[in-house]
């Protein structure tokens, strides 16, 4: 019975390391933008109250709506979060509420830092134990936007990344491979960038994250794990 239960908990890992995770495909509906969906599953929405500080991340509490069909999560009104915002536009066409500065592409998450200095802070809170590939990109959203792109990954792995500033010519990309525990946290941070202002940082955010599955060697073990298992149920042969 062990070496059965064995096998399970085996299959179990390796079905749960298969699984994948998408910033903008896992974003709610638009109907589905609501306070009650942050945190939305593996997803959180929100900013640092202390400059790079994981310990010091606060949910957005509120919607906001940045144009037709580009909506998300901001802080309540005043107190300077007027731009403090991540949003998406959900339609199938390129939003330019200001043709030739900013740009929204269709499907796109916008990140935006607060007006005194507060990063913007998309976070993934690992569901289980395991290997994760976090690939990441940080692009302008404006032809003006002078941010700046950070991850932090917290608990069992600890890690800062700093990638350095995000301009209409220069994205920033990470990809690497992290051990996480169940409930550790990766943290895609935009702030102000070298300009030390918040105009223009309208910043794409894009986050693809997936299990990395079992070795084929562990696959290969579970046949002789099997036949174990069968051994030891046998009735051991009395002496005579």
């Amino acid at each position: 019975m062990k070496f059965v239960i064995l096998i399970a908990a085996l299959l179990s890992v390796g079905a749960v390391q298969a699984a994948s995770f998408d910033l903008a495909a896992d974003f709610p509906a638009l109907a589905d933008v609501t306070p009650a969906n942050n945190p939305n599953g593996v997803w959180s929405y929100g900013g640092y109250s202390s400059f790079d500080d994981p310990d010091a991340f606060v949910l957005f509490t509120e919607t906001t709506v940045r144009g037709p069909n580009v909506e998300g999560w901001r802080l309540p009104p005043g107190n300077l979060s007027a731009t403090y915002f991540v949003a998406k536009n959900f339609s199938n066409t390129l939003f330019a509420p200001d043709p030739g500065t900013v740009v929204y592409p269709a499907g796109s998450v916008i990140v935006h830092p607060r007006q005194n200095g507060e990063q913007v802070v998309v976070r993934f809170t690992a569901p289980s134990s395991g290997k994760y590939e976090i690939d990441a990109e940080f692009a302008a959203g404006d032809t003006a936007t002078l941010s700046d792109a950070q991850i932090f990954v917290s608990g069992s792995q600890s890690s800062a990344t700093t990638l350095g500033d995000v301009t209409a010519g220069q994205m920033q990309e990470f990809s690497d491979i992290f051990h996480l525990i169940g409930g550790d946290t990766v943290d895609f941070v935009v702030g102000w960038g070298s300009n030390n202002n918040f105009f223009s940082d309208s910043t794409l955010l894009q986050v693809t994250i997936s299990q990395v599955p079992l070795p084929a060697a562990a696959w290969l073990m579970l046949p002789a794990l099997a036949g174990l298992g069968r051994i030891a149920r046998q009735k051991p042969v009395r002496a005579l």
